[in-house]
């Protein structure tokens, strides 16, 4: 790249000047190479299993020291330079109180996580429940309004027959006739029936 062709060639010829190439050396390079790699990941994983062994068993003597501590009370008192002294044991000669410090009770493991057919079940129970509550819901909405419109027709006809004009009805023959007072008072006091019932 912009250089003279004498640089470029004599760059490309450092890459034939190597430190010398021993087929032996390299294959025990090679192999020493494997050898080390098998014996650092056995270390490693001896290593990993006796920490992690290390670790647990520190903090099972961790947990049984101070739930044994706990369990038995804590004593607390004032040493000679004033410092307040806390200990699983009480002092001899000294003047202590004792704190007892109630340990919880262990808490049950926690619920194993629900599996896809459980919560495909739980879905469908669910939207089983919301498609209930919704039909109910349109059912009862219909409902009030068929209870709306039945009430409004009841107060309609009682306001009618109570407001004193001559009514009419077809007979079975096809006749008209008016209602007397006696027929007005009848369908009246049913139709007081009807309000009753549709206007609750």
């Amino acid at each position: 790249m912009g250089g003279d062709k004498q640089d470029v060639v004599e760059r490309q010829g450092l890459l034939d000047n190597t430190h010398g190439f021993d087929p032996e050396s390299q294959k025990r390079i090679i192999r020493d190479w494997v050898t080390l790699e098998k014996s650092l990941r056995m270390s490693v994983f001896k290593s990993r299993r006796f920490s992690a062994a290390v670790w647990f068993a520190g903090m099972a003597a961790f947990g049984l020291s101070t739930s044994a501590a706990m369990a038995g009370g804590l004593y607390t008192w004032k040493d000679e330079n004033g410092l307040t002294v806390m200990s699983d044991k009480p002092p001899v000669g000294k003047n202590q109180q004792k704190r007892v410090i109630n340990v919880p009770e262990p808490t049950s493991p926690a619920a194993p996580p629900k599996t896809f057919a459980d919560r495909e079940m739980e879905f469908r129970r669910d939207q089983q429940a919301r498609q209930e509550k919704a039909k109910k819901a349109d059912e009862e909405k219909a409902q009030a309004a068929k209870n709306k419109e039945g009430c409004e027709s009841a107060r309609r006809n009682l306001q009618l027959y109570q407001s004193g004009e001559r009514i009419a009805r077809r007979t079975d023959s096809g006749e008209r006739e008016f209602l007397d007072e006696d027929q007005r008072a009848a369908e009246a006091a049913k139709a007081q029936k009807a309000v009753n019932e549709w206007c609750r």
